[in-house]
């Protein structure tokens, strides 16, 4: 206390400042990284990145399913196959119910067939990486024609070798048909009295095409 009387009041602590370091070896680049600019510019690079990798992807899926088309029924018949297929793939009814529950009819019908087509590719990709095969426009034109057991097994018949260079000669050509930027290209379907453009080199024998064991496929084909 005071001489007066009064009381002092309550000490203060008075904590020195304490002058906390850099880390080691951040500079002028270190401190950049942190800055809000440059990650805005970095998301809207890695999602130019992600949304060029996407259409390339679909643009690939595209090309292929249409070869498949042109392959399978060129002129969009709507008589059956030989063994009951209907629409623009071909497509056979246990398959057709293995991705909806529209009536098999309706495969005749473009809109729909091109959803269950898009549900078959994925599955044929799927698998076809699950068994370590590359699933290249060749490889998926394989199982779409052969079945996935015996392209995974490399028991795949000579026809489907044929079909399969059939369909990815076609791909090759939408490819150069489709313009640098943009969706690709609409190319028009061969008339009635006009061939197929279709390359005609003999296609590589199983034995020559190496595979990795796996699970069988859910049929012979489409």
């Amino acid at each position: 206390m005071f001489a007066n009387g009064k009381s002092e009041g309550p000490k203060r602590t008075i904590r020195p400042s304490i002058a906390i370091p850099a880390p080691p070896n951040v500079g002028a680049i270190g401190s950049m990284i942190f800055t809000p600019h440059l990650w805005q510019r970095l998301f809207v690079i890695g999602t130019i990145i992600f949304v060029g990798a996407a259409c390339a992807i679909a643009s690939e899926r595209w090309e292929t399913l249409e070869a498949i088309h042109w392959v399978e029924n060129p002129r969009d018949s709507p008589k059956p196959g030989p063994m009951g297929e209907l629409g623009a793939y071909q497509f056979r009814q246990s398959t057709w119910r293995s991705y909806t529950k529209r009536p098999f009819v309706l495969a005749l019908e473009r809109r729909f067939s091109d959803d269950v087509a898009v549900q078959h590719y994925e599955w044929i990709k799927r698998s076809l990486q699950g068994a370590g095969i590359e699933p290249v426009p060749y490889n998926i034109a394989l199982a779409w024609n052969a079945g996935l057991g015996p392209v995974v097994k490399g028991r795949a018949p000579a026809a489907a070798y044929d079909y399969a260079s059939r369909v990815n000669g076609l791909v090759e050509m939408l490819k150069a048909r489709r313009a640098p930027s943009g969706p690709p290209a609409v190319v028009p379907q061969p008339k009635a009295d006009a061939p197929l453009a279709v390359p005609t080199d003999r296609p590589p024998s199983s034995a020559n095409v190496t595979v990795a064991l796996g699970s069988s496929g859910r049929n012979a084909g489409p």
